[in-house]
């Protein structure tokens, strides 16, 4: 910045660009092959045009997509060589980089899962398909979930989508579907699993929020706001 070659602008926005690629876009693509079985085989065969389907754009030169079986669980290392899908998951955590993860899981891949949480059996997965901008299919998920599950626990409000403007430009339809998204569903998803939560007696809410919220974001007003 000193010698004029960049301006504070500029890296602001460089920063940005690395920091909003998140888990929420890889999350995306997996809900959607759940419940799509035509599109879960597109992705196989091609991950970064499956991602494209919606609307995902992929950086890496390449992305290889595998499928868990009751035969077959994927555990994925890494070898520090920035193989690291950036572009749909976001950074990656430290655990995962670090040297003992990944000595362990080449010699021990099976305990490692163990000790994840992810056991090679009796895991139960069930996809319920939401617009979360929809409050009439908010309404329905929690009752949906609940049928299909026996009951809920923990709701974590996890979703988020990003539009892009100078605040000057920013449109209406644009601040609106971030704000249905980002913040109306929270309340009204927490206020549908509250219900039957309270009548329990038990549960937990756990709501996401972000950084750009403390250190703000340029020509993200409206998902700053939200978060």
């Amino acid at each position: 910045m000193r010698r004029g070659i960049l301006s504070p602008g500029e890296i602001r926005l460089e920063i940005q660009a690395i920091e909003a690629p998140g888990t929420h876009l890889g999350a995306k693509i997996v809900a959607r092959a759940w419940a799509d079985p035509a599109y879960r085989q597109r992705l196989l065969e091609n991950g970064k045009n499956g991602a494209a389907e919606l609307g995902i754009k992929v950086g890496e030169a390449q992305l290889v997509v595998v499928e868990n079986t009751p035969q077959v669980h994927n555990l994925v290392v890494c070898t520090l060589c920035s193989c690291y899908p950036r572009s749909i998951l976001g950074q990656p955590p430290s655990w995962y980089i670090s040297k003992a993860y990944r000595a362990r899981a080449v010699r021990e891949p099976a305990a490692v899962l163990e000790e994840l949480k992810a056991s090679l059996g009796g895991e139960r997965v069930h996809v319920v398909p939401c617009n979360l901008s929809s409050p009439e299919d908010v309404e329905k998920l929690v009752p949906a979930a609940e049928a299909a599950m026996g009951g809920l626990d923990i709701l974590v409000n996890n979703a988020g989508i990003i539009r892009r403007a100078d605040a000057i430009d920013f449109l209406e339809e644009d601040w609106d579907a971030v704000m249905n998204t980002n913040l109306k569903s929270v309340f009204f998803l927490s206020q549908a699993f509250a219900r039957p939560m309270l009548e329990r007696g038990r549960g937990k809410i756990i709501n996401i929020a972000s950084l750009l919220s403390f250190q703000g974001g340029i020509r993200i007003p409206s998902y700053t706001a939200s978060k």
